[in-house]
């Protein structure tokens, strides 16, 4: 059995440095967002401040977490990842609607791209909540974000197509 943290681990990766992700944030941890802010002094206050201690630094200097505080932060992350569907009117009758494979599916999605930006996805969306299962992948495939994200978002369509963690299972 896949859980979220595996599938969203799978897809974020999980690096216990600090890095800059593909927009130039600082990241921790499974695509924890540090910060918006692009300094690393700035970043490094703003970690500590979240996990409430100071951090030790790499030999770069870089902000080292341990294993338990990456699963913490992402625990905070899934929380307010969820909270923010719930109160998403487009986003919260769907997801109540949905298995809990296909409900993974949607927060694996918030966790991208938040709730507002996965609530622009109107056409699919639709096709979701009328449970048109395979008209919902097509229309996903054609969007921006599997342009972008092609391998992550093949993997999350197929949850929503087949309500299956089978592109999740390790081959």
């Amino acid at each position: 059995m896949v859980t979220l943290y595996e599938m969203l681990k799978y897809d974020e990766g999980e690096k216990l440095t600090m890095y800059t992700d593909t927009r130039g944030l600082y990241t921790i941890g499974v695509g924890h967002l540090i910060t918006k802010k692009k300094d690393k002094k700035e970043a490094i206050e703003a970690l500590e401040e979240q996990i409430g201690h100071k951090v030790k630094l790499d030999k770069n200097g870089d902000p080292e977490i341990e294993k338990s505080v990456s699963e913490s932060l992402f625990q905070k992350d899934i929380s307010e990842t969820i909270s923010s569907i719930e109160k998403n009117s487009t986003l919260s009758d769907i997801y109540k609607n949905l298995d809990s494979n296909r409900k993974m599916a949607l927060e694996n999605m918030v966790f991208q791209l938040g709730a507002n930006g996965v609530s622009n996805f109107k056409k699919s969306l639709n096709l979701i909540k009328e449970k048109k299962w395979s008209d919902a992948a097509t229309e996903l495939k054609n969007s921006t974000w599997h342009s972008q994200t092609p391998n992550r978002s093949d993997r999350v369509v197929s949850v929503f197509e087949t309500g299956t963690l089978d592109s999740y299972q390790k081959k």
